[in-house]
């Protein structure tokens, strides 16, 4: 599956140009957390926080396949580049968010956001992550506000409703933090929870 998804991206016009924007976007993501995450002058060296360098492997398209087929439906609608470019980086904001989560409630580290802690560190890492990338959130959507790519308006309902949609499928997942009592039937797994856990997750990036 992932020789067939590797060599479509490699031949596909569409893919190849979704996934050229997305790493663009990414890399810009990465580099507005940089200011967020250094510590004050003078912090003592043994509680001192910085940016881990990320790897390369970030932008590969094995990384990325969900978030580039993503991006290829906006360049089949023909959205304009800037709010291609715009939702580009809200997609891999969202990723930030939903992975640390997961992170914090499956006892995981999968790191999205590389971070230099004193200590294991594993717990605090994902809470900065997601503090980090909700404010690098309010700065992308203050910039393309200023710039005239969205108005005010669309700025303000894009920062409630980013969290507002995700709030179903957090209740969803909080019904299984002390464990599932009873497991549920296949219907209902088919038409509640996948639409919650996945199919939610996967609209987020067309609000």
């Amino acid at each position: 599956m992932n020789n067939y998804f590797g060599q479509l991206i490699r031949s596909g016009t569409v893919l190849k140009k979704a996934l050229s924007e997305q790493r663009q976007c990414i890399r810009d993501i990465y580099k507005r957390l940089v200011p967020y995450l250094i510590c004050p002058t003078g912090t003592h060296v043994d509680y001192m926080v910085n940016p881990g360098a990320v790897p390369e492997s970030f932008f590969s398209w094995r990384k990325n396949i969900f978030s580039t087929l993503f991006h290829s439906v906006y360049l089949a609608l023909a959205i304009p580049v800037e709010r291609r470019m715009l939702y580009g980086r809200l997609i891999h904001l969202f990723r930030i968010w939903v992975t640390s989560a997961d992170n914090l409630l499956d006892n995981e580290d999968k790191v999205v956001v590389p971070i230099n802690m004193p200590g294991s560190s594993r717990v605090m890492r994902q809470v900065v992550a997601v503090m980090a990338a909700d404010r690098v959130l309010s700065e992308i959507i203050n910039d393309y506000v200023e710039n005239g790519v969205i108005t005010n308006d669309a700025g303000r309902k894009l920062m409630a409703e980013s969290l507002r949609y995700l709030l179903p499928s957090a209740a969803q997942e909080a019904t299984e933090e002390g464990g599932i009592l009873k497991r549920p039937d296949p219907e209902h797994v088919l038409n509640v929870i996948h639409k919650l856990k996945t199919g939610l997750l996967f609209n987020l990036t067309f609000i």
